[in-house]
């Protein structure tokens, strides 16, 4: 059963990345289009950045791993190879894919920095995440031993 909710749960934050992943992708390569005269993506293109999603997020789950600890800070190696070939994978399937093609490869790149920035957030956002359950687990710990002294 271990075995399981282990597959489960890892599961379970691989979507809820590809998820975010993907709507920022969506986001924007409809933005710098939208701001270029286009007015449409293709189902075709929907579905490359729908894959690419998937992989940047199983990527994260081998590289970053639920149980990182960013107490040291988000700069590790691993974190930091993780956010550049993220970055990379997807400068390479807008610019093999033509994701972008009408604006050029200034674009594709464009698209490539913005979601490193948005990796490197996403890291920042775990960083968070972990000293708020921390600082939580600390105040459960503190109630408890308050009550466990009466």
């Amino acid at each position: 059963m271990t075995g399981f909710k282990k597959f489960y749960l890892w599961g379970m934050n691989t979507k809820l990345y590809m998820g975010i992943y993907f709507a920022a992708i969506v986001f924007v390569c409809g933005l710098i289009l939208a701001l270029n005269g286009q007015t449409s993506l293709s189902l075709l293109v929907l579905l490359e950045m729908f894959i690419l999603s998937f992989a940047v997020a199983i990527l994260q789950s081998v590289l970053v791993p639920d149980t990182t600890d960013f107490s040291g800070g988000i700069f590790a190696a691993r974190a930091m190879l993780w956010a550049l070939a993220s970055a990379l994978m997807t400068f390479a399937a807008s610019a093999c894919l033509g994701w972008l093609d009408p604006l050029g490869l200034a674009a594709d790149m464009a698209l490539g920095a913005l979601m490193l920035a948005g990796f490197l957030c996403m890291l920042i956002g775990q960083r968070f995440e972990q000293e708020r359950d921390t600082e939580r687990l600390n105040a459960a710990l503190a109630r408890h031993q308050k009550s466990g002294s009466r």
